[in-house]
């Protein structure tokens, strides 16, 4: 969905002890639950990288979100709420879809389009200044009801697709990843690759760190081919999830590398606590 319908007091009843953090936190992942239409990651380093969570005050104020608002089953944290507007979204998109191949409105009543309709909402003479206002706010919300009712806003995607969506990683651009899907048409051999392919790439150390390919990028270029060299993560000091600042170092390092040589850092390089220092890199 690219659009939903937002309550301003239903909201700010519910939300009246969140602090402004959490209040953008949470505003965050409504925006990015209806976008994606699936539930919220319980991948850390993936949420930490989508929402750009970096400090542990901010990290705190995620996990009270979640629970103060969201539900955990096995593919994630679902909202009850969203998830029965999305369903009602998608039962209207089917209505209309089946009204415009019937051919549109109901044969037999009388309709009229937006010109006869402000043609017989305009104001007499004696009619004042805010009954105008009143009929030209009238005009922008029937055209943008019509406009709406004219679009086909629901994407059908196979159940194969669905399959191998849910499992990977970074569930954005949902859309062009089906068309890509499209374009390669697997058949049950290759789909077999493709979902041994991911599962090694969930366990790659890139994806752990945040690190994540588009899925449209990860189908056209091939990468369950790829022969990944699963490592150990980086040792913490701590509990949370914060670096240190020579594992932050290290990861600049790497990255500062890559696009000097345009070449990938290798898993069979050092690990990166002990990555070498580049001629070239300020430090």
């Amino acid at each position: 969905m690219h659009y939903y319908q937002f309550y301003i007091a239903d909201y700010r009843k519910d939300t009246s002890h969140l602090t402004r953090l959490e209040h953008s936190i949470y505003r965050d992942l409504i925006d990015w639950y209806y976008l994606d239409e699936s539930p919220i990651s319980k991948d850390m380093a993936f949420i930490s990288r989508r929402l750009k969570l970096s400090t542990k005050s901010e990290i705190e104020a995620f996990h009270n979100v979640i629970q103060d608002f969201f539900t955990e089953d096995d593919n994630g944290y679902r909202h009850k709420k969203i998830d029965e507007e999305i369903c009602e979204y998608h039962k209207k998109c089917e209505v209309n879809s089946a009204n415009g191949k019937k051919g549109g409105r109901p044969k037999g009543k009388i309709t009229q389009t937006v010109s006869e309709r402000l043609a017989n909402a305009m104001p007499t003479d004696s009619e004042t200044e805010p009954n105008q206002k009143a009929i030209s706010n009238q005009y922008s919300v029937i055209s943008k009801h019509e406009t709406v009712n004219n679009k086909t806003t629901k994407n059908i995607y196979s159940p194969e697709f669905e399959e191998f969506w849910i499992d990977y990683p970074k569930r954005e651009g949902k859309s062009a990843a089906f068309k890509e899907w499209k374009r390669i048409a697997p058949d049950k051999e290759l789909q077999d690759k493709i979902t041994e392919g991911l599962l090694e790439y969930r366990k790659s150390r890139k994806v752990k760190e945040g690190f994540i390919k588009d899925c449209v990028n990860w189908l056209k270029g091939k990468h369950w081919e790829d022969e990944i060299l699963n490592v150990q993560p980086i040792q913490r000091t701590n509990e949370s999830t914060q670096l240190t600042f020579a594992e932050r170092d290290a990861i600049n390092r790497r990255k500062k590398w890559e696009e000097m040589t345009g070449q990938q850092w290798t898993d069979d390089h050092q690990t990166i606590d002990h990555s070498p220092i580049f001629l070239g890199i300020e430090q």
